[in-house]
Formats: structure tokens, sequence, C-alpha cells
């Protein structure tokens, strides 16, 4: 190849006789070392591809060092694959210029040259540069994929294989990404700037950090930590762990006006939290193993884990473990929870990107494959940060997508992130406060294909796998443009459009306990059923669609079963109506019956009917001698009555006696209660609560103590103390007199 050691000219400046200032030009070049400065110009070191047929441009730059103008008169090569544009200009001194240096090679082949540039140098000389390019035969892409158009059901969905078939001499590089078009209530049909390939930035939408909303957390507050947050997306609820008193997991319904939807009480320490396959994982400050729980508060047992975390999400897709590590690195290490924990990478160059601040909050949302790793730090208020992490090069992190600040109340590193699919969740210790932000992000799910990029060796194809998913989308259409970036010149960007319509039919479900699901039986709902009534049995009408379901009315064809419906229902997806359903024949018209309940609704199957059965008969009638039962006794004297008890009624009667004493000695009041049958508790006193007595017992350190167990026969109270080894009897005179024995 063709080199030159010397490229800057070195300008002598004379003086002319009587000592006259020679004022001249100087030419100075320059480009980028990467391509080879100051030695030769490489368009091999400057673009991963070069393919015959370019052109491919490169920038030089001009400069007049001189003290005079510098005229660039021509520049020229004697390859006429390597050319200038421009090829003449004029600079004054100090001035400079860009010029493009260009080479396109009519074949493939290795080509070699120099570089002439023609100016007005006072010695005459010309200024060369060596440059040197390969040109190969480019990639031929072939793609026969037109427009994509399904209609489709909610819950449907379809694949379509494209095949991109690499006809040329050279690998097919490709990436392949998207942009949403349009989306039903979507605020913005806004394209996002296409990229280039390389460029990872996924389509954002705008205004990221927003409050959208916020709702104060039932017993949160200063100092309960509430930093555990772990989206439920089989209930659609966040779980919220508390650290202290009262040491609870809470369910939040965001549907339902954040309220609490489930709660279930856990040990002291709950920290960082997650959901993953129906089990809610809590870190337990400061102990190596997570907590395990169901929805329905169940232990699952601990998890023992390789390190003691302080902070941890999961990947609910691949099922990886991310534990912070509290070590004074913090570095985060990924397991894998289906894999006997074993070790997938480490994250482990954040804190720079961060600014170097501590965190002790994280959340991995594989919806974002542009920035996976949301972390909170207290640095000036809380601040979330979201960081791209590249799982397939050691898990790096290679920058900051964004941040923003979450702040309510005193910032804290342990705070808490969650993520319910669409929006980032933040709390704070110092508030009670649970912020819901917009996190500036996509999501989009219900457009997939795999693999999105690769290399196409030369005669080779790759099929790309489009999924449409229509699993819990909304009725409408879907509009989205599948964007092929390839390093074929001839087709360097293919746009695909993708238009969905989807149906989504409206599905009424009732249910019901007692003969669900074939019949509302009343008989089974309750042991004895007796004209007269009435007889209540709950329902509930729900919606299991993505749209709205709207009850028109509820028509039974029997009178006796009356259901409690008055206006239209109108019915939000996957929510439910309550309805009673009640059955009430006259008192003096037992029977059998059987009736149908008919639910009309915009159900796309139309009406619906479900049947009725109840069979009734006249109650028993309780007859009870004497009314009342008089006696004068002496201390310790003892008299039977007996009570006569009759059914008079056509129905089997039982019956239960129970004592209740309503006037003696001391009592505040005589009132008596009326019975029933019904309740399972026993006769109960005025004024549940009131204490009635207290007693100043053994003085030992600590004062722990505990009744354990009542002696009926003796009255005796046995009472352990947890700082003496010891058990203490006492005994009392109808709640006074209280001694130790």
């Amino acid at each position: 190849m063709l080199r030159k050691s010397l490229l800057t000219l070195i300008i002598i400046i004379l003086l002319g006789p009587a000592g006259v200032l020679i004022a001249d030009p100087s030419l100075e070049v320059s480009w980028s070392e990467e391509i080879g400065f100051p030695e030769f110009i490489d368009w091999n070191r400057a673009f991963m591809d070069v393919f015959n047929g370019g052109p491919y441009s490169i920038t030089v730059t001009i400069q007049n060092a001189g003290d005079t103008d510098l005229i660039i008169e021509d520049i020229t090569c004697e390859e006429q694959e390597f050319y200038a544009d421009p090829t003449n200009l004029i600079l004054e001194p100090d001035q400079s210029s860009d010029v493009r240096f260009i080479f396109n090679a009519r074949e493939p082949g290795e080509y070699e040259s120099v570089m002439q540039i023609i100016w007005n140098s006072p010695d005459g000389e010309v200024f060369g540069i060596p440059v040197i390019g390969e040109a190969d035969g480019p990639p031929d892409m072939e793609w026969d994929v037109g427009p994509i158009e399904e209609d489709m059901l909610t819950g449907e969905i379809v694949q379509r294989v494209c095949t991109i078939d690499n006809d040329g001499g050279t690998p097919l590089r490709f990436q392949i990404y998207h942009e949403i078009i349009g989306e039903p209530d979507r605020d913005n049909a806004v394209r996002s700037i296409r990229r280039s390939v390389g460029n990872q930035n996924g389509p954002r939408r705008d205004d990221p950090g927003d409050l959208i909303d916020q709702f104060e957390i039932p017993n949160g507050g200063r100092r309960l930590y509430n930093s555990g947050l772990a989206w439920d997306s089989e209930n659609n609820w966040m779980w919220i762990t508390q650290w202290e008193v009262p040491f609870r997991a809470i369910a939040i319904d965001p549907r339902e006006d954040f309220a609490v939807a489930a709660e279930f009480n856990v040990p002291g320490g709950c920290m960082a939290a997650d959901y993953y396959n129906g089990t809610i994982f809590i870190v337990n400050w400061p102990n190596g193993w997570l907590f395990r729980f169901n929805s329905d508060g169940e232990n699952l047992g601990n998890l023992d884990v390789p390190i003691q975390p302080t902070a941890m999400s999961i990947n609910q897709e691949e099922g990886w473990l991310l534990l912070m590590d509290a070590d004074d690195n913090h570095d985060i290490v990924v397991y894998d929870l289906e894999n006997n924990l074993d070790v997938i990478g480490r994250i482990d160059t954040y804190s720079n990107l961060i600014q170097n601040n501590t965190s002790r909050g994280i959340n991995w949302v594989e919806k974002h494959p542009d920035g996976q790793l949301w972390m909170n730090t207290n640095n000036n208020g809380n601040v979330a940060w979201q960081i791209a992490v590249d799982e397939d090069d050691d898990f790096q992190c290679n920058e900051v997508v964004q941040s923003f600040q979450t702040h309510a109340g005193a910032a804290q590193e342990w705070d808490g992130l969650g993520h319910d699919g669409e929006n980032l969740w933040s709390t704070s210790w110092g508030s009670a406060q649970c912020r819901i932000f917009e996190d500036g992000v996509e999501e989009v799910s219900w457009l997939s294909y795999e693999p999105a990029e690769g290399v196409i060796e030369p005669g080779g194809s790759v099929d790309i796998t489009v999924t449409i998913d229509a699993t819990g989308l909304w009725g409408g259409d879907y509009e989205a443009d599948l964007i092929v970036l390839t390093n074929d010149p001839a087709n360097p960007e293919i746009v695909v459009n993708v238009f969905v319509f989807v149906s989504c039919p409206i599905n009424i479900w009732i249910e019901w306990d007692p003969g669900f699901p074939d019949v509302v039986d009343w008989n089974i709902a309750f042991e004895e059923l007796f004209a007269g009534g009435p007889y209540t049995v709950p329902m509930e009408i729900i919606n299991t669609s993505m749209d709205l379901l709207i009850v028109e009315d509820i028509i039974s064809d029997h009178d006796y079963f009356i259901p409690t419906f008055q206006d239209v229902i109108e019915i939000e997806p996957g929510r439910s109506a309550h309805l009673d359903l009640v059955f009430n024949a006259p008192a003096d018209d037992p029977g059998n019956y059987d009736a149908v309940l008919t639910f009309v609704s915009n159900d796309q199957d139309g009406d619906l009917e479900i049947e009725l059965h109840a069979e009734c008969s006249l109650p028993p009638i309780v007859v009870w001698e004497p009314d009342e039962v008089e006696d004068i006794l002496l201390n310790f004297e003892v008299n039977e009555h007996e009570i006569t008890i009759s059914n008079e009624g056509d129905a089997l009667l039982r019956w239960e006696a129970d004592l209740e004493i309503n006037r003696g000695p001391d009592r505040d009041f005589d009132a008596r209660k009326i019975r029933s049958i019904e309740s399972q508790s026993g006769p109960r006193r005025d004024h549940a609560g009131e204490q009635v007595a207290q007693f100043a017992g053994a003085n030992v350190p600590n004062q722990y103590w505990s009744p354990v167990g009542w002696d009926e026969e003796n009255e005796l109270m046995f009472v352990t103390s947890y700082s003496a080894e010891q058990i203490v009897v006492y005994s009392h005179n109808d709640y006074e007199d209280f001694e130790e024995v």
C-alpha cells in the first residue's frame, strides 16, 4: 500500500530585499486518527461494510495556517474510484473547510492510490494523501412479505412466518423494530424517529416522570418502610410490605380506587418484594433467605439464598431472581429461580451511571428491553433511574436511558420501586403516600418478532416469526410498522405495515354457591326451607370480556323468585356486580317450585338462562309449658322444674336450651335479650371489654407475665414469667382478694 511519511508542508518564511516580510499560505490537512491520520485514509476502517456501487464519503478538513489566501486549484486522483467534493476553494488565513473524500468502486476489489491536492504552494509542491479501499459485492436481500392484515378476537394469537433471503455475495446483517401507529384510546398516534442499525432506543412516550396518581397506604407513614412493591399480574394488585408494626403485606387494587383487596400478617423485617407464579417473595433483612407466601397469606416456607440480599426483583419471562448483595459494592447477582439458583450473571457496572449514589431499591421490567433495570437512589430526593443492561455481554450496564424525581417525604435508599406493566410505583420512608409515575416507555405486547436481529451468510435465509397476540386487548384497530434495517445498499430499510382489527365479544358469567353451575338450589343453601321466607341467595354477575357489559334486565318467570334488579347495570371488564336472588313463598303456599331466571345483556350469545329450584314446607310451631317458673330458694338449695316443649307444626322442630341470667345481685340492669338459635356465639353480658379487676403480681425484671391455664376445678390461674424461671398460681374471691398460692 502507498504511504506518505510527511503530509504537512513546512513553509519557511523568507525576508525579501530591504527586510520586507514575505507572506505565504500554509496548508494543513486532517482527518480522523481512527481511519489512518496522519499517514493514510482507509475506507474499511471508516465503514463496517464497503460495497461496490457506493458511494462512501469521509470528511477531510483543510485549513489555511498561513498569512495570505490559500487557493485549492484542484483535488485529483489517478484512480477514478476516489474523488473529492468540492475540488477547488479559497481559504483566508486561519480559515478551514470540510471536503468530502469519496470512494465509489464500480467492481469488487482492492483499490489504492493518492489523492493530490494542487494548491498555491510557494514551492509549487503538491500535497498527496494515500487512500485505500477494498470493496465487496453487496448482499442482496429478498423479502416478499407484503402488508400484514388480521381480523382477530380478543384472546387469539396469530403467527406469521416471514423469510429473509440473502442472494448476494457477502453476509447480510439485519435488525427489526416496530413503531406503533395507532391503538384504541391512544393519546397520540405519533411515529417515532426511525433508528439506524445499532441504535437500541425504542419508541418512547412523552413526559416521563409525570405524576399520574397517588394514594395513602393504610398504616403507612414515617418509619414504616413500605419498601416491598410486588405486582400481582394474576389479580392486578400491587402488594406492599411493611417493615414495622402492624407487620403486614397488603394488596392494593388500583381498579377500586386503591382499596385494600387482601392482606395478611408477615414477620418483622420485611423489605423488598416481588411476585412470581402465584408466590410473593420478600427480603427478610438482615437474613440470608426470602419469605414466601401465596396471595391467601399461606406461608410457603423460606427460600435460602447464597448471599444476604438487600433488594430484589424477578424477571417474569425468564425466571431470573435478581438479588442485590448487601456487601459494600451492592452488586446485583442474577440467579436462575427455576434451576437451583444457578448463577447466570452479575450486574456490577451501574454505580457510575447513578452518580455513585447508594441504592437498595431495584425493579427489573422485561417489557423495557431498551432499559430493563430501574433503580432508586436518595440523591437530592428520591430519583428513579432507568438503565440499559446488555444481557448478552455479561450484564454490562451501558447507559442511563432516563431518570426523574419521585420524591415524597424524606428520601431513603430503601424506598421501594414497583411496576404494574405500564407505570412506575414509588414509596418513600418519610411519607404515607404511594406515588404512580408515567415511565415514559411504550410497553407493547401485542406485536412481537423473533429473531429481532441477525446475520445471514451468502445464499442463506432466516425465518422471522411475527406474533400478534390479542390477549387482553380492547376491541378496535391496532396498527404498527414493522421496520427491517439491513446493510444491503439497495434495501437499507423495508417497512411492513401491520393492521389488526380486534373484535371483543361480550361475555357474561354468573356465579353462585348452592347448585352451581347447573341450578340455583335453595334446598342446598338452607337446611330448612319454609313457606313465608324470605330466603336470599347471593349471586355475582361477572364481565369476563374486554369490553363493557351492559345488563339491561333480569327476569324471573315465577313470582316467588325475586331478583333485586332495579336499573341497567354496567360492568367494566374484569369486574363484577352483586345480585341478591330471593325466594319467598307465601306462608300458606308450601310446595315444590321451579323457575328460570333470564339475564338480558349485550352478550354476543344473547340472553342467559339459569334454572331455579326451591321446595318449601309449612314451618314447625313450638309450644312450651309453663311460660314462667318462679321459686324461692335458700342458699345451697336446689329445685328442679320441668318445661314441656311440643311441636304443633308440619316440619321437624329442632331446639336447644340456654340459660341467661337477667336479674341478680350487683347486675347493672335487668334487660333481657331475645335468644337466636342461628347465633354461633353464646350469651353475652353487657358492655364487653369492661375491666372487671386487676392486681399486682410478683415483682420481677421486665415484668413479662403470661396467663397460661385456668384450673376450673380449683378456680386457680397459672401464670408464667419471661424473665423469672417460675410458675405462679393465683386464686381469687369473686375477682377480689387475689392471692399467690
